[in-house]
Formats: structure tokens, C-alpha cells, sequence
């Protein structure tokens, strides 16, 4: 009989040179994927906080949009605003008549005392007070005239003193910085035109548009600040300078904040800057 010898077969196996290659290869892959995460997550987070600030921003800008659109033009009225008479420094505030509704009336009110201020906790305040064109009605007060002047009748819509009329609607915005844009076409802190003799605001007479800046902070890199901080950091941003241009004011913000190395980055880096012109129609 022939009987046939076979060889046991050598069990495949990788070797250790193979292993290590693998393993090494699976490493490359799971570190290239986990940066993509976190690209990804870092994208998402940047867009999430800019919709944040966006968010208040924006709306706070078209608010104003409509108060100063509806603005009262009148030469026998008062206008709180920046002036050679009113120097406002750091954060501005100012308040006027416009045909807005206005809060404190039991009925639709069809003119108040719009005012804007940044308020001691570094948040951006509005005052809708609801007033009336006549005194025929002890539930509303009675809209004034000169020589009764805003501050004299209501010294809150033109400091810091706390008031029920006011609300916050931005409470992330902490530097609120105006100026004017004359009928010449220029740009200055002076709301009349001294070219031809003007010394008065007389109703807007020579404004063609307020030109306003805001910077805003999100929520989150917020949490990193006091509010001692946020007061220093917005003394820190320049005031309007005499006939600035365009973009001047964000560009001098924008080199502060990039100069700010005694406060957390991660917060200074979050703070967004917006501008916007709001057209003052011409009184008749």
C-alpha cells in the first residue's frame, strides 16, 4: 500500500512588522477624522455666537431705524443729543419725540419720548414714554414744548437714573457711539451747520442722517467678563473725533480690541462690531 505523507500547513498569521503598521495607519485615520469633528464643531460654534450677536444687534439698529424715522422735526421742541454744548463721553445716550407708540397709556398713545442709553450693568436700554399732542387727558402726560425743556421734565431719559420706562433690549451690547451727517455731507459731533451761520439744532434742520456704532459681545464669552471689565473695555473704545470717514470709528474699535492682552482673548475675540446710517428726512 502507498500512504502519503502530507505536511501540517503553517497557520496565516501578520506579523509584527504588519501589526505595527496597521495599528499606525488606523491612528493616522482616527486623528485625521477627530480633526474634521472638531473643524467642524469650532464652524458650527463660530456661526452659532455670530447668529447670537446678530440677533440682538440687528434688531436693536432697525428699532432705532424707526424711532428716528418717525422722529417729531419741529423747532419748538427738545432734542437730548450730542453736542459743543453737550460733549457726551464714552457711551452716548440720546432722547426725542417720535410718533411711536409708547408704554404707560391705557390706549394706544400717538407720540412718546424715545431715549437710548447704555445702563450701569454695561446693557443697551430703550424708553418708549407714552405722552399725548394735548393736555385733554389725566391718564398720559401732555407733550412739551420749548422752552420746557427734556432734561428739566424727564432727567432719566438723559442720565442714569433708573426708571420703569425703560427696558433692555440688547443685553449684550455695551459701547453705543454716534454722530451726525449734515446736509454738506459731512461728518461731525455738531448737529447744526456753522458754514452758514447755524447755531441751533432747530428741528434737525441741517442732519441729513445719524450715523450710529455698537459693539456687541456673546452671551457665552460674556460670562468671562464683570462688569467691571466690560465698563473698562468699553472706556477703552474712541469717542468720534472731528470729521471722521466712514468706517474710521470700527476701524479704531477693531485696533483696540486686537491690542487687548489684559483681558481673556476667547471674550475679546467674540465681540462683533456693526455700524448703520439712519436717513433723517428733511422737516418742512
Amino acid at each position: 500500500m502507498n500512504f502519503t505523507v502530507r505536511r501540517p500547513i503553517a497557520n496565516a498569521a501578520f506579523t509584527l512588522a504588519e501589526m505595527l503598521l496597521s495599528v499606525a495607519v488606523l491612528a493616522i485615520l482616527v486623528v485625521l477624522v477627530a480633526k474634521l469633528f472638531w473643524s467642524a464643531a469650532n464652524i458650527t460654534e463660530s456661526t452659532i455666537k455670530r447668529i447670537n450677536i446678530e440677533s440682538q444687534s440687528r434688531p436693536v439698529l432697525d428699532r432705532l431705524a424707526i424711532d428716528l424715522a418717525q422722529m417729531i422735526k419741529r423747532a419748538d421742541v427738545d432734542y437730548f443729543t450730542k453736542s459743543p454744548s453737550l460733549p457726551l463721553t464714552g457711551n452716548d445716550r440720546i432722547a426725542f419725540f417720535s410718533q411711536v407708540p409708547g408704554y404707560g397709556a391705557s390706549s394706544l398713545s400717538p407720540i412718546s419720548l424715545v431715549a437710548y442709553r447704555i445702563n450701569s450693568k454695561n446693557r443697551l436700554e430703550r424708553m418708549g414714554k407714552a405722552l399725548a399732542w394735548n393736555g385733554d387727558t389725566t391718564t398720559v402726560l401732555p407733550m412739551v414744548f420749548l422752552p420746557i425743556t427734556i432734561s428739566s421734565n424727564w432727567p432719566a431719559a438723559t442720565d442714569l437714573t433708573a426708571d420703569t420706562d425703560y427696558e433692555v433690549i440688547a443685553p449684550n451690547i455695551f459701547r453705543f457711539e454716534y454722530c451726525y451727517v449734515l446736509r454738506n455731507g459731512s461728518m461731525t459731533t455738531t448737529p447744526w451747520d456753522t458754514s452758514v451761520g447755524h447755531t441751533t439744532i432747530s428741528g434737525m434742520q441741517d442732519v441729513a442722517a445719524l450715523y450710529a456704532a455698537v459693539a456687541t459681545i456673546d452671551t457665552k464669552s460674556k460670562i468671562l467678563l464683570s462688569d467691571t471689565q466690560l465698563s473698562t473695555l468699553a472706556g477703552r473704545l474712541p469717542d468720534f473725533t472731528a470729521n471722521p470717514q466712514p468706517g474710521d470709528m470700527l476701524s479704531q474699535w477693531q485696533t483696540v480690541l486686537n491690542g487687548t492682552t489684559d483681558m481673556p482673548r476667547a471674550a475679546i475675540s467674540e465681540i462683533r462690531l456693526s455700524e448703520r446710517y439712519f436717513p433723517i428726512a428733511p422737516s418742512f
